[in-house]
C-alpha cells in the first residue's frame, strides 16, 4: 500500500521535507531545485536575466507548487513501485532512454 503524506504542519513529515511517500521523504532542496527548473521552462527563452519562479502566496506559484509536488510524487511513486517489482535498470539505459526523449522532443537542436 502506497502512503502519501503532505506537509501541512504534521508530524508524520520531516521538518526538511514537503511530502513523504511510504517513509521516503521529498526534501524542502529537491523542491526547490525543481520549482526553479520548471519556472526557468515555462519563461521566455529569449530573455537574458535569470528566470525566477513566482512569488509564493501567487496563483502562478500555487500551480507552479503543485505542478512541481505532482511531478516528484509521481517520480517516487514509480521509483519505489519498480524497487517493489525488482526493475533494474542501468546507466546505460537511461542515457538510451534520455538521448531518445531529447531528440523526438527537441529534434530542431540538431
Amino acid at each position: 500500500m502506497l502512503v502519501i503524506v503532505i506537509s501541512s504542519g504534521g508530524n508524520d513529515v520531516p521538518e526538511n521535507a514537503v511530502a513523504s511517500i511510504d517513509g521516503k521523504p521529498i526534501t524542502k532542496e529537491d523542491f526547490d531545485h525543481w520549482l526553479e527548473g520548471i519556472a526557468a521552462s515555462q519563461q521566455d527563452p529569449s530573455s537574458k536575466s535569470k528566470p525566477e519562479p513566482p512569488k509564493p502566496g501567487s496563483e502562478q506559484y500555487k500551480a507552479l507548487k503543485d505542478q512541481v509536488l505532482q511531478f516528484l510524487i509521481s517520480t517516487r511513486w514509480i521509483e519505489l513501485e519498480g524497487n517493489d517489482r525488482g526493475v533494474k535498470v542501468g546507466d546505460s539505459e537511461v542515457e538510451r532512454q534520455f538521448k531518445q526523449t531529447k531528440d523526438q522532443s527537441f529534434s530542431s537542436e540538431k
